[in-house]
């Protein structure tokens, strides 16, 4: 057998090694191929997802910045009317009475709002919102979730606040007692949660050492309860002592 030739291991037959080295050339240029192809797929992907996060992005910043428009809107005294209110702005309605302030505010752009909000909300916060019919108007868009809180005197919805409706001020609530700092009016100090060890070891950081101090409350003053009986008291809780404190005559 010619030296140019072997016999593979696995087949037996004869094969030069010029089509080995092409062969294993071939397989190098298509393993390439496929892995250049897979990264152009990759990269396509890849640009197509950030492109249509973008747009996403762009269409929400669009969406919250378009006006809200009605068209035709005929609730009670109202007469085809036509409007288109800007985002994001405090917005005053004004006019004499019966002029259909609140048939546009309340029964027509509230009414359609609500509906949208209530769907939104905990089966628990709906059962203080009232339901409120389907307004008469043609068109309505670039309406969000809405809640109204109406002027009254007396209101017997224990939610009647923006926050307490929304459900914020429970969250709010948990938000100071958990981060915020309570500052006391009197001493103008930080309030702070102790324990008689914290106590215990404020008292020791202003004495000296061997200092002997008296820790005191003040005598019980109890209507109906004579002074003998809340002696026998204070002795039966282990109290032995009475500090009198003098009064501002003898003081002087």
């Amino acid at each position: 057998m010619p030296p140019s030739c072997f016999h593979t291991v696995h087949t037996g037959l004869p094969v030069s090694k010029q089509a080995v080295t092409k062969a294993a050339k071939n397989s190098t240029k298509n393993s390439a191929g496929t892995a250049t192809k897979t990264t152009k797929k990759t990269t396509k992907k890849t640009t197509k997802k950030a492109a249509k996060k973008t747009a996403g992005r762009a269409a929400s910043r669009t969406s919250t910045n378009r006006p809200i428009v009605l068209r035709g809107a005929r609730q009670h005294n109202l007469k085809e009317v036509d409007l288109e209110l800007p985002r994001n702005k405090l917005i005053v309605f004004t006019g004499p009475s019966g002029s259909g302030k609140s048939s546009l505010v309340f029964d027509t752009i509230y009414a359609e709002g609500q509906r949208r909000y209530v769907e939104s909300l905990s089966a628990y916060a709906r059962q203080f919102l009232e339901r409120m019919d389907k307004p008469d108007v043609d068109f309505i868009s670039g309406l969000a979730p809405a809640i109204a809180i109406e002027q009254k005197t007396v209101s017997r919805n224990p939610r009647s606040t923006v926050a307490t409706q929304t459900e914020v001020y429970d969250h709010l609530r948990l938000l100071y007692a958990r981060v915020g700092k309570t500052i006391s009016p009197i001493s103008g100090e930080e309030v702070t949660r102790d324990s008689p060890r914290s106590v215990a070891t404020a008292i020791a950081s202003t004495l000296g050492d061997g200092a002997r101090f008296y820790l005191c409350l003040d005598f019980p003053d109890r209507k109906g309860i004579p002074v003998q009986r809340e002696l026998e008291s204070l002795v039966a809780r282990g109290f032995s002592r009475i500090l009198v404190r003098p009064t501002d005559a003898q003081a002087a």
